[in-house]
């Protein structure tokens, strides 16, 4: 038996102990323990047309039962966004709350983009607001939302 086979096999036969550990309902941060408003899902483009629009289709199709409230989306797109995305972001339909649509003059890169737009929505929002951030290379599941229910 060489070294490595020896350690593979005392590794797979090593015994965790594994402990309970008490619920610390201080630090939880599930939206069914806090008081939740709103959420609102933002998402950031730029020049991919064909992740951005799989990524909205995505949002669109998702299921959203449980949550009675509007759902609004907010598109930002950064300066010098491709005129396909343009178009796509302005015409694109959103079934489940009010649609907005966020195009820069300027190109201010991914960075500057989270903080300046995100950072705007977050000032704008109600201190019980959730935001749903995605980029437009995101995939989402058709359930994701209601993980965070």
């Amino acid at each position: 038996l060489n070294p490595f086979a020896a350690r593979l096999k005392s590794a797979t036969t090593t015994t965790v102990t594994t402990a309970a550990f008490p619920q610390r309902p201080d630090i939880y941060c599930g939206i069914s323990e806090r008081q939740v408003d709103e959420i609102q899902i933002h998402v950031i483009g730029w020049r991919r047309l064909t992740p951005l629009a799989s990524l909205l289709n995505q949002l669109e199709k998702a299921n959203y039962d449980g949550w009675d409230i509007p759902v609004p989306l907010y598109i930002h797109l950064d300066g010098g966004a491709h005129p396909a995305v343009k178009e796509f972001g302005e015409n694109v339909s959103w079934a489940h709350g009010e649609k907005h649509i966020d195009i820069r003059e300027d190109n201010v890169g991914l960075r500057e983009m989270w903080l300046s737009s995100l950072g705007d929505a977050a000032k704008a929002a109600g201190d019980n607001t959730l935001m749903l951030m995605f980029e437009d290379d995101t995939s989402v599941s058709s359930i994701y939302f209601q993980w965070i229910l």
